[in-house]
């Protein structure tokens, strides 16, 4: 999700108490989240709720529906956990595991400003426990035995999050493509992120798990190297 810096908030959201925006992108926003219960039960969550302007736009309320099918259908200890999905009033949102650290993005970029490198033992740790969340989503059967098909699309720094307790978990499913989802994307419109796309992507053709397995090669040279492999205007 686009902007990464946190602005405080207090809004009663359904049976969610919203406590900070966390990220901003171009079809929801992010906050860190508390839902209560009974007896006093009280757990922190990252809840993804679609763009108010959105909210009406029935390509992308499916887009997020999609999402949150797919999601909850991943239950791996290298992918965002989803808890709850629902709406209140017009606004769908997704409740997820909110996970205490900073993407690989806001890694790299520390170390940048340190002129410092990631160190290659974690740059490799890091990809070979996201690489994990992505074979068993790609390996992932449904009920009835067969593949789903699940491609992420959107492989990237950016969506591989490391905890301050070093667990690494690959999240924003947002785009992702499994055989039983419709593709709602117009005509010539292109999804993802161009400097991390494999070039079938970016011709708007059709993907299979190899297009993640590119994009995992891009983000191990740029963790180990802290440079971008493919960056222009």
């Amino acid at each position: 999700m686009g902007d990464s810096e946190f602005v405080e908030t207090c809004e009663l959201f359904g049976k969610y108490e919203l406590l900070e925006k966390i990220a901003t992108g171009g079809m929801a926003e992010i906050f860190r989240a508390v839902s209560s219960s009974i007896g006093g039960f009280r757990k922190i969550v990252a809840l993804k709720r679609i763009l108010p302007h959105l909210s009406n736009d029935a390509e992308f309320v499916s887009l997020f529906i999609a999402e949150a099918k797919l999601a909850v259908a991943l239950t791996h200890g290298n992918i965002v956990q989803v808890f709850d999905f629902g709406r209140v009033d017009t606004s769908h949102y997704i409740a997820m595991e909110f996970v205490e650290g900073r993407d690989l993005t806001q890694i790299l970029i520390k170390q940048s400003r340190r002129r410092r490198l990631v160190p290659i033992e974690v740059g490799c740790f890091v990809i070979a426990e996201m690489l994990r969340g992505l074979e068993y989503a790609h390996t992932r059967r449904g009920p009835n035995g067969d593949l789903l098909g699940v491609v992420h699309r959107d492989v990237s720094p950016h969506n591989v999050l490391v905890s301050y307790d070093g667990e690494v978990k690959i999240t924003d499913f947002g785009i992702a493509k499994a055989r039983n989802h419709v593709t709602l994307t117009k005509p010539g419109i292109i999804l993802g992120k161009f400097a991390y796309m494999s070039p079938e992507q970016a011709r708007g053709e059709a993907v299979d798990a190899r297009t993640d397995v590119y994009a995992s090669g891009i983000t191990l040279y740029e963790s180990l190297t802290g440079r971008r492999l493919f960056y222009s205007d």
